[in-house]
């Protein structure tokens, strides 16, 4: 048998393609059906987990609306004044008054009935007419009440009475001693409409217990295993078995009571969407899989042959014989790549000459390049010469513009410093202000205010001078007097602030809105950096949510912002300006 790679290409691509397509869709196809059953099956749950919470505050929502009516007749006035005076023996109207308020409290949608219970054995109840408690059901009644030390608490009575009881001792508001008991009976189809109200997956169930597993309320069939589906843990959801098959149950309790709420999901129909999804993906897996073997088969005979017959003259080509032409006879890429190797044996030699020639012209322009900087260089050593003999004859003045000018013409020469000291930059802007002030004489005054504790920072180079020299010559330079320019620093927070203010003409407002968005014909300043350049260069080192901020008012003047991130102005930003020349070489 023959080693793997003395195969024949056209096998190689055959084997190689169906392993890679087959392997493909095979992982594809597992990865989208883990993940997507897994979105299912959580999505599921998690639609089934709320549809549960919601049901539970709406029953605590509607039980805490009973427990209020039951505070609303507790706390009557009236009703206190009767019972603490009562002696067992109430009158017609005395009884009637309470019958009233408790009607104006009655709902007969929620409520079954509801009764009062006096110390002295005095008991009233609406609606009227309805079938009184037992004495041993009234005194059992008292008795929980009596224990409950005056809260509110349910007793699930919906085998025995077909409803749930709300008792409560009532509590003499001046005195705090127990005046009587209330109940109330809810009404248990009340609490079924709200169960048969929600939409609960299609063979899901809802159930309502007490915390001793009495069933109050259902939806399904009848239930002969409630206890199957309770659970010590206090999770919100967990797999049991329920009625002869797996089944999801999702838990919730009711804030202050003891009711339990409990959904119970059966599996297979948790997991349907599930399955349909395997058995499409099993399907368009194997679609794939006869698709793949059809093109494998395919492309390796259209692939190899045409590769076959340019061996012979690329080998010829690799030992300098370019002489070889191969015949195209079609215009995909393979014979794109037959033309394209005609075209190249054609034109290499005289590519290889160009290639030379332009050369030869990378050269020429690196020495006129070089010969180029020769001119600053002569007049920045002319303007030093020019401060000396200024020295000589004690010229202070024409000494101290000469050397603001040479400092200014060395940054301009100097392109080996990108970064450079907060001190520095000033000092330029300190050269090119006294400039300016000979120029416009008292129709310039400028102020620099610059936290000392800054000045060890570096930023970029020519970062602000140009911003004082827009202000100047498009703030100042119309004024005919008063002209001013102040410049400060300081630290706000973690942002390095610098600010240029001058009193000039101001920018109109449809004019301020485009100063910084970049455009083809922009109007810069008179140093080759406009705003918008100085905003690029910013938000190019640093972000886009630093960079210029422009306030101007028509007559009033101009205030120009920079932020800067702090703690970028040192040794980051050199590393970062470096690691950019890098990747540019």
């Amino acid at each position: 048998m023959k080693h793997y790679k003395d195969w024949h290409i056209r096998t190689k691509i055959f084997i190689q393609f169906l392993i890679i397509a087959l392997s493909s869709a095979v992982s594809i196809g597992i990865v989208a059906f883990y993940i997507s059953s897994k979105a299912i099956e959580q999505g599921a749950r998690k639609q089934a987990q709320e549809t549960v919470q919601q049901l539970a505050l709406n029953l605590d929502y509607q039980l805490k609306n009973v427990e209020s009516i039951v505070e609303t007749i507790s706390y009557n006035n009236e009703i206190q004044a009767i019972l603490r005076n009562d002696t067992g023996n109430m009158s017609r109207a005395t009884r009637q008054l309470i019958e009233s308020v408790m009607l104006i409290n009655f709902s007969p949608i929620q409520l079954r009935d509801i009764e009062i219970y006096g110390n002295k054995d005095s008991l009233i109840n609406v609606p009227l007419g309805h079938t009184l408690r037992s004495p041993e059901e009234i005194n059992h009644y008292k008795a929980r009440a009596n224990i409950a030390d005056g809260k509110a608490i349910w007793v699930n009575e919906v085998e025995a009475n077909g409803c749930m009881q709300l008792l409560k001792q009532i509590y003499d508001l001046k005195s705090m001693r127990p005046l009587g008991t209330i109940r109330v009976g809810l009404r248990t189809g009340y609490l079924m409409r709200f169960l048969e109200d929600i939409d609960f997956a299609a063979e899901g169930y809802l159930i309502v217990m007490d915390s001793d597993g009495e069933l109050i309320a259902r939806t399904g069939p009848e239930l002969y295993e409630l206890d199957s589906i309770r659970r010590s843990t206090q999770d919100g959801f967990w797999k049991t078995d329920f009625a002869g098959e797996p089944c999801l149950t999702i838990y919730e309790s009711l804030s202050n009571t003891e009711i339990e709420i409990y959904g119970v999901i059966p599996l297979r129909h948790l997991y349907h969407n599930v399955t349909q999804l395997r058995n499409g993906i099993i399907l368009i897996g194997m679609f794939i899989l006869l698709i793949a073997l059809l093109l494998a088969s395919q492309m390796s005979r259209l692939v190899v042959k045409p590769i076959k017959s340019m061996i012979e003259p690329m080998q010829a080509a690799s030992q300098g014989d370019f002489s070889f032409t191969l015949s195209v006879n079609s215009q995909d890429e393979i014979g794109q790549l037959r033309e394209g190797y005609n075209a190249m044996t054609s034109q290499i030699k005289s590519l290889i000459v160009d290639v030379y020639q332009a050369q030869l012209l990378q050269k020429e322009s690196e020495f006129r390049a070089l010969q180029a900087q020769i001119n600053p260089h002569f007049l920045y050593n002319t303007l030093d010469t020019i401060n000396w003999m200024a020295k000589m004859n004690h010229m202070e003045e024409i000494s101290h513009m000469v050397m603001s000018i040479s400092n200014l013409m060395r940054i301009s020469i100097n392109n080996q410093r990108c970064i450079i000291p907060v001190s520095e930059e000033l000092q330029y802007v300190k050269d090119y202000l006294h400039i300016q002030r000979v120029r416009y004489q008292e129709r310039l005054e400028a102020m620099i205010d610059v936290d000392e504790q800054l000045y060890g920072l570096k930023i970029p180079k020519l970062l602000l001078q140009p911003l004082v020299e827009n202000a100047v010559i498009h703030g100042i330079e119309k004024k005919r007097a008063g002209g001013f320019v102040k410049l400060t620093g300081y630290q706000e927070g973690k942002l390095l602030i610098f600010k240029v203010e001058d009193n000039g003409l101001g920018i109109d407002r449809d004019k301020l809105d485009t100063l910084l968005v970049a455009q083809k014909e922009e109007k810069k300043g008179r140093t080759g950096l406009g705003l918008i350049t100085v905003h690029q260069r910013i938000q190019f080192l640093f972000g886009a949510e630093y960079g210029l901020t422009i306030w101007s008012e028509p007559g009033i003047g101009t205030s120009v912002a920079i932020r800067l991130p702090i703690e970028c102005c040192g040794n980051w930003l050199e590393e970062k300006l470096k690691s950019q020349e890098e990747k540019a070489e």
